[in-house]
């Protein structure tokens, strides 16, 4: 199992099945990828933890994963998946297009468990794929019993 580090936990389970039910879709993943160098807000010298500061304020993508034949996507993880995410894959294109000097064959996508019909649409429309994986359903045992309101 490869590092997630940026992913949290509901991330991490989500990627994971993901992964489990797509074998053989990627044969190779980055993670945590830091798309350029972070502004520096502080003066030279009053830095006191760099590494730190670029952790915290570099944009990073979640996954880029190749296809067997070399195709890059970039794939934002998100159980549910929103107009935020569709902005974020879109703004990690156009910044990885920038720091790799003109990679413009690379793909969008975004993995979640829900989308409603209006984001997939809007998905449809700028060519970002959708992986929807299934989430199993929790049922919480009933407090009460059915023959109690008859």
């Amino acid at each position: 199992m490869s590092q997630r580090p940026r992913l949290g936990p509901a991330e991490t389970v989500l990627w994971n099945k993901f992964i489990d039910g797509n074998k053989g879709v990627f044969t190779k993943f980055e993670y945590d990828f830091r798309l350029l160098p972070s502004e520096k807000i502080v003066k030279k010298g009053e830095e006191r933890y760099p590494h730190d500061w670029d952790m915290l304020t570099a944009p990073r993508i979640d996954v880029i994963a190749t296809k067997p034949e070399g195709t890059k996507t970039i794939i934002e993880v998100r159980p549910s998946a929103d107009f935020d995410a569709i902005a974020r894959v879109e703004t990690y294109k156009i910044l990885y297009t920038l720091f790799t000097e003109g990679d413009l064959d690379i793909k969008k996508a975004i993995v979640c468990y829900t989308i409603s019909k209006n984001t997939r649409a809007i998905c449809n429309l700028l060519d970002i794929k959708v992986f929807q994986v299934p989430q199993e359903k929790v049922t919480q045992p009933s407090l009460f019993k059915p023959s109690q309101f008859k």
